[in-house]
């Protein structure tokens, strides 16, 4: 790979703060033993206050303000490095735009992306999140990259602990039956969650639980944490950043 050695490092940096994010979460979840949790489930009352979860300690936000921030400003870099090797010279205005609509990304090509060879505009156009359709734009890496790196320059992100789950009702599993991942989206309904604890309850039956950090705002909220953060991280270094290798050759 020809990656410029400021981008290379920028991602480095990121991958450091996502290994500690991790790291500071799982010593968070780790603190209560399983007696304790055992405990929260007496009663279906207590469980549906759990459900809602609580705040996390502000230091897990502020690094995964952090990561974010990194990640997203990796894509900063490489706009600068993409207009030195068009052998321009970059400026405070160049930047690597989002944009939820084609007349906005017109506009920005005059400012952002000024110096930067049209090859490699082409490529910024087609990841933009305004191609997968109005109301989807969710679904684009940088779109929620973006929206979660903007939060943090104002404020920490908001985010809650604990948010438990059956494993039962999280699995991902495909029409063979094999277990492709966990969603912890499909336990968003609190009360049918809190019914599934309540039949294990009264019949005795080992319900297996998971405790995740969870996105309280933004496009990815109710999503776990690590598992976003992380997604995003790959999404820039091993998918967007490769597919500019050849301008830097």
């Amino acid at each position: 790979m020809n990656i410029p050695h400021p981008i290379a490092y920028k991602l480095a940096y990121s991958n450091r703060l996502l290994e500690i994010l991790d790291s500071k979460i799982d010593a968070q979840l780790n603190e209560k033993s399983d007696a304790a949790i055992g405990e929260e489930y007496k009663d279906l009352s207590s469980f549906r206050a759990i459900l809602q979860g609580k705040e996390v300690p502000t230091i897990i936000p502020l690094i995964c303000g952090d990561v974010l921030q990194n990640i997203r400003s990796t894509l900063d870099y490489l706009v600068w490095e993409l207009v030195i090797a068009n052998k321009q010279k970059p400026d405070e205005r160049n930047a690597f735009p989002v944009c939820i609509a084609q007349s906005t990304f017109k506009d920005s090509q005059k400012g952002r992306l000024r110096g930067v060879h049209p090859d490699a505009i082409t490529i910024i156009e087609s990841l933009q999140p305004y191609h997968l359709g109005q109301g989807k734009e969710r679904e684009s890496a940088i779109f929620v990259l973006d929206k979660l790196a903007n939060i943090h320059k104002h404020r920490t992100i908001l985010m809650a602990q604990e948010r438990h789950a059956p494993v039962e009702m999280i699995r991902v599993v495909d029409p063979a039956g094999n277990v492709l991942g966990f969603d912890p989206l499909l336990a968003m309904d609190e009360k049918a969650v809190a019914e599934y604890i309540k039949a294990a309850l009264e019949m005795k039956v080992n319900a297996q639980m998971v405790i995740f950090v969870q996105f309280g705002e933004g496009p990815a909220k109710g999503m776990e944490v690590i598992s976003v953060v992380a997604g995003l991280y790959d999404s820039v270094a091993l998918d967007i950043v490769p597919r500019f290798n050849r301008f830097f050759a």
